[in-house]
């Protein structure tokens, strides 16, 4: 459902309906909005999206795409870019996947992922790297992971007790790889310098899933989290 907030200002987000009702947004598993965001070293794209959020930058240009095939909607969100000091594709975005907007209602699965910080990095100098951790009240799980991510950098990994975690391209589909681990951590690396990595500056997404399930196989709950990590020019 598309709304003008006001002149600029726009929100697309899921119809509801009665609490009660099983087509009521926070009953649901899936849903027919996707948001797609490019990027120096491609695209990010987040699944079963609740709504999305943009405003027009400062040249007035509504630069978000949207484009609709087999009942999902896509909205795409540019790549800031300035040509000859004139700034183009500046539009500021935003959106919540469903299983977030679960999480901040209080009505997401009783598992949560957590971690202490995840460090800017800097062209040229050591990344510290991160740990996640999974929070959950079931008893004696075993932890699956599952990393949409794409390396600007070509020196960051995922491991899940010391195990390669293979980033996929999604993760809710059935084919994708899950590596078990009581933890998973994004390894300590030396990035590379600024001319060597074009395209390492910036903001970059990631998309952390996790899975518990019990000795018999069976998934008890699963819940993922967004995360947004940061480059900075150094050498």
């Amino acid at each position: 459902h598309a709304t003008g907030l006001a002149a600029n200002h726009f929100l697309v987000a899921i119809r509801t309906s009665a609490p009660n009702d099983e087509r009521h947004i926070l009953r649901r598993i899936k849903t027919s909005l996707r948001v797609i965001k490019s990027s120096q070293t491609g695209f990010y794209t987040a699944q079963d999206v609740a709504f999305i959020v943009w405003s027009n930058g400062p040249n007035g240009d509504d630069e978000v795409i949207s484009s609709e095939s087999s009942g999902v909607t896509t909205y795409t969100i540019p790549y800031p870019v300035e040509r000859s000091g004139i700034s183009v594709d500046d539009d500021v975005a935003g959106w919540a996947t469903l299983s977030e907007l679960k999480a901040a209602a209080g009505c997401g699965s009783d598992l949560t992922i957590s971690f202490t910080s995840l460090p800017a990095g800097q062209t040229g100098s050591a990344y510290a790297g991160a740990t996640f951790t999974p929070r959950t009240n079931i008893v004696s799980p075993t932890y699956s992971w599952c990393v949409e991510f794409v390396d600007p950098t070509g020196v960051l990994a995922f491991t899940a007790d010391a195990a390669a975690v293979t980033p996929q391209a999604d993760c809710t589909a059935v084919a994708a790889t899950y590596t078990d681990g009581a933890t998973l951590v994004l390894g300590a690396a030396t990035l590379p310098v600024a001319a060597a990595c074009t395209t390492c500056i910036g903001a970059h997404d990631l998309r952390i899933f996790l899975r518990a399930r019990n000795a018999a196989g069976t998934n008890l709950a699963s819940t993922d989290r967004r995360v947004t990590y940061y480059i900075n020019l150094g050498s």
